[in-house]
């Protein structure tokens, strides 16, 4: 699930959803705004939320919503601390 709020981001969203179901793997992806759909989806996020608030959620039942950027980032912070001799012994597993 990807969650946001404010206009700008949920604009974004939007088009993200469009993007990503055009592709097979992102087939069944659900987008909403309706806030009754995103109390059911994630009640604790929507718990005492000011109503008047631009929000909306991506929902994928097979977990398939995945922050690339994010999991890119943290690799190549991950493999900045390792030794980069060639003599090394260590080794990513």
């Amino acid at each position: 699930m990807s969650f946001v709020h404010g206009a700008d981001r949920v604009a974004y969203l939007k088009k993200r959803h469009a993007a990503l179901t055009a592709h097979h793997c992102y087939f069944g992806m659900e987008y909403t705004e309706d806030k009754k759909q995103l109390a059911e989806w994630a009640p604790l996020v929507m718990e005492g939320r000011d109503p008047g608030e631009a929000i909306a959620a991506t929902h994928m039942v097979t977990g398939s919503d995945v922050n690339y950027g994010a999991l890119t980032s943290n690799l190549l912070a991950y493999l900045k601390t390792l030794d980069a001799s060639p003599s090394s012994s260590r080794s990513v597993s």
